[in-house]
């Protein structure tokens, strides 16, 4: 599936985006990630030699990676208890004899390959052999978006407050000054910093105190992850706060996600900045490759699953509009073999950006993350995404 170029004029490099995270802060991520494991799996196995814990970390630390997958716990006791069962197992193997640091990886290995399958279940099998089977997949958006990476990170932009200069004007007559709005602090008449709530509540300003708790302002920093990534794909609705037809192991899993792979669906996740290998993400999209008659290519974004305000799939459309869909525009078509969630198979795109379709499946109730339908709209009605 070739890639098509857009106008050059309108079209805009990922990396220029200013809340993209660089390869190398990627990089960085990962290995706080892996680091962050390691700490625990040094906490647990520093009773053993150190030429021994210096083998034994990488096997553990993937161990761990499995455990943070499935939502186990990640602690000093899980390492400890499963170089202690290699050991016994080792002595057992030398009839009884001591260990030595060979003998202790290798049973150290097969005790981790041993707990590895046992973590595995029926959906993990499924996506497993879904990722072996797709292995070719084609490298699509390389040049526009993912640039030899398979992932891309980038900063949810944080919205600016309009409820923290209704609070600073509302105290000040009270003698309050400086404000941390971000750290939920202000500066009281004596010169220290009390919590913003608690001098709202003093004051009896209820409703403020109210929009004060609920402004997406304060909410903790997020990330969008992009990817085209086979596992990530295919794992878009398994082992995840959500579920969706195409969990691993369905009937629609295993006839539509080879198609989806192979005709350049990618997924978009919200996760924590500490969670880039999105184990626990908070809502995804995914992002549907439809074409024109002449070949041109534009992904079209469906709908979130999970939790997310109006900013992740705002800010998701704004991304591939400023890298794949720019300077695109008419009418594009998603092949029939793929799944199209509320959508028609058919949608336009204007010299605005704005993406139109006919609704194939009304959701109840008639509102959605990042798609919020006009009162009366019925099945069958052209709607803007």
């Amino acid at each position: 599936m070739p890639e098509q170029t857009a106008r050059e004029s309108t079209v805009l490099d990922v990396s220029e985006i200013n809340c993209f995270r660089s390869r190398k802060t990627a990089q960085c991520l990962q290995d706080s990630f892996h680091q962050r494991i390691a700490k625990h799996v040094r906490a647990g196995i520093g009773d053993l030699p150190d030429d021994w814990q210096e083998q034994a970390i990488p096997l553990l630390v993937d161990y761990g990676i499995t455990r943070s997958k499935k939502r186990l716990s990640v602690e000093p006791e899980d390492f400890s208890r499963l170089a202690g069962q290699a050991e016994k197992l080792a002595r057992r193997r030398n009839g009884g004899k001591p260990v030595d640091l060979v003998g202790f990886v290798d049973n150290l290995r097969d005790a981790v390959e041993i707990a590895q399958v046992t973590l595995e279940d029926a959906e993990d099998r499924a996506v497993n052999s879904m990722v072996a089977d797709n292995q070719d997949r084609p490298a699509f958006y390389d040049e526009r978006l993912f640039r030899g990476e398979d992932r891309v990170y980038l900063e949810l932009p944080q919205p600016e407050s309009e409820i923290a200069p209704r609070i600073a004007e509302a105290l000040a007559p009270h003698g309050y000054g400086e404000l941390d709005y971000k750290g939920g602090f202000i500066r009281n008449p004596h010169g220290d910093m009390a919590r913003i709530g608690k001098a709202l509540k003093k004051y009896k300003l209820t409703d403020l105190c109210e929009d004060f708790m609920r402004d997406p302002a304060r909410a903790d920093p997020a990330m969008v992850m992009i990817s085209r990534k086979t596992e990530d794909v295919a794992r878009m609705s398994t082992a995840r706060d959500w579920s969706s037809c195409v969990v691993a192991g369905s009937h629609r899993f295993e006839k539509h996600m080879p198609e989806d792979l192979q005709r350049g669906t990618l997924v978009a996740y919200l996760v924590r900045p500490n969670d880039p290998e999105a184990h626990e993400p908070m809502a995804r999209m995914n992002l549907k490759t439809y074409a024109n008659e002449a070949g041109e290519e534009i992904l079209v974004p469906y709908k979130v699953y999970g939790k997310a305000d109006d900013r992740f799939p705002a800010f998701v459309k704004s991304v591939i509009d400023e890298t794949v869909n720019a300077g695109k525009t008419g009418t594009f078509t998603l092949p029939q073999t793929l799944l199209t969630d509320d959508l028609d198979y058919q949608v336009e795109r204007d010299a605005d950006g704005n993406l139109y379709s006919n609704l194939t499946l009304m959701p109840d109730p008639p509102k959605q993350t990042g798609r919020k339908l006009p009162e009366g709209t019925k099945l069958g009605d052209r709607i803007r995404l």
